[in-house]
């Protein structure tokens, strides 16, 4: 019993001390419907952190001095800054005198994008800042109005009647508002929303919703007890995080036809992604960055999200196999169901592929299976069902300046593979030989055969098969 009072006791404490050390801290002053939030306690000693990693130090050598003033060079000539602000890093950690945050808040109607950096004890460094974002958008072209908003003074930057840019200041807080080009005003909206919480008159805020607070407790707990310091902590909804972010891109499938991707998926299950967070540290032992996500999904799911049938195992962890080569550019391991991943797709390529047409992906392996033209594959029997839960997935290099697309090598054992490998090699080889252009190589590697297809051709192969018969 006294090791749980003093356990009780120690966690009492270590609450109250963050809670005090929380006092000014962004996801009190942004409302509850947030759909991504980006936190850099102190964006100074983030630099300086980042500058003692291996990478960091490699950035900084002389050998790479001219990628680094190329880089300044395009920095400056986007004249957007962080986030749309106008203004660079740099300018921003100088007059941070302790957090600043990123999010956009909003939904598929009416969305923004806010910064908010915490300048307590550095007016000047802030008044500085800001007549340098006046020059900038002076440049720009830009007017500026001015109008009372909760008793505030809200600044809007517009060129024309398209706003580019809003912000006001209260209590040595400066926040910086984009509103998408769709709903122009909302930023008013938004900036009587950011007001009311940090004058401490309205509750309903981002640390206090459910979904935040599981998310980060979760994040709390599984923290490693290598990591000393968080740098940089992130929250995101995922699905209203695309409704939101399309108010600023357009998602487009194909050249004429638009997908609602936030719809589409949550139609499919994946609205059971609540909320996704991460924490990073820099500079934990034996490691530049240590990053930590967790993804809040409460089961059972239903619909496509059952693809995602990951599985924890040992293995994972482990070191990755010796007959990989040092030149892979990344190397990802995970643990898949792949018989239950196989048999979710349909919903989501029915509403992708098939625009909402039920039972599309059970015709097009039905196809694959039967039709004349077809490879006659039955991918269900031959494939899948003889495909172990290991995977791999390796990146690559570019293989010249002219072709920059990513390469991407994914590894499935084979069950029973003396049994199993000469069905799932024939169905292979039949697949491949219909496609345009894809040859056998059994000169590449040794004892390996290897089906390639010309880089000339981008946009890949896409077999016509006819209908199958009823």
């Amino acid at each position: 019993m006294r090791v749980g009072l003093l356990g009780l006791l120690g966690f009492v404490v270590l609450g109250l001390a963050e809670v005090q050390a929380q006092q000014r801290f962004s996801a009190q002053w942004l409302p509850s419907d947030t759909t991504v939030w980006i936190s850099i306690a102190d964006p100074q000693h983030l630099a300086q952190s980042w500058n003692e990693t291996q990478f960091g130090k490699l950035l900084a050598s002389e050998a790479l001095a001219p990628f680094r003033k190329a880089l300044q060079q395009h920095w400056a000539s986007q004249r957007q800054g962080v986030f749309g602000t106008a203004l660079s890093w740099e300018q921003i950690g100088q007059m941070a005198a302790g957090e600043v945050a990123l999010a956009v808040l909003g939904s598929e109607q009416a969305a923004a994008q806010v910064a908010l950096i915490d300048y307590q004890g550095k007016p000047a460094e802030a008044q500085k800042a800001l007549r340098e974002l006046r020059r900038r958008m002076a440049q720009a072209g830009t007017q500026l109005q001015t109008e009372q908003v909760a008793q505030a003074q809200l600044q809007h930057y517009l060129r024309g009647r398209r706003e580019l840019l809003a912000y006001f200041f209260h209590d040595e807080v400066l926040c910086l508002i984009r509103s998408s080009q769709r709903t122009p005003q909302h930023s008013r909206t938004v900036a009587q929303q950011i007001l009311l919480r940090l004058r401490g008159q309205e509750k309903r805020t981002l640390a206090a919703d459910p979904d935040f607070q599981k998310v980060l407790a979760d994040l709390r707990q599984h923290r490693s007890a290598q990591v000393a310091e968080i740098h940089l902590r992130w929250f995101a909804r995922p699905l209203a995080t695309i409704a939101a972010l399309g108010q600023f891109h357009q998602w487009e499938l194909g050249e004429d036809e638009s997908l609602d991707w936030s719809a589409a998926l949550a139609k499919t299950g994946f609205d059971q992604i609540r909320a996704i967070a991460g924490e990073v540290s820099l500079n934990v032992p034996g490691y530049d960055v240590w990053h930590l996500v967790r993804i809040y999904a409460p089961r059972p799911w239903k619909g496509a999200m059952n693809i995602l049938a990951l599985q924890n195992r040992s293995w994972v962890l482990q070191a990755p196999q010796p007959w990989l080569s040092a030149q892979v550019a990344s190397y990802t391991a995970f643990d898949l169901n792949v018989q239950q991943a196989f048999e979710n797709v349909g919903p989501i390529f029915d509403e992708v592929v098939g625009q909402g047409k039920q039972g599309t992906w059970e015709e097009s392996l039905e196809a694959i299976a039967k039709s004349e033209r077809g490879p006659k594959v039955d991918v269900r029997r031959e494939l899948v069902a003889h495909l172990d839960s290991q995977c791999l997935v390796l990146g690559s290099p570019a293989v010249d300046e002219e072709d920059d697309r990513p390469r991407r090598i994914v590894v499935l054992k084979i069950l029973n593979p003396e049994k199993n490998e000469p069905i799932v090699k024939s169905a292979i080889d039949r697949y491949h030989k219909p496609e345009r252009g894809a040859k056998l190589r059994k000169d590449l590697v040794a004892g390996v055969e290897i089906w390639e297809r010309p880089l000339e051709d981008p946009a890949g192969f896409e077999a016509e098969f006819d209908e199958p018969e009823p």
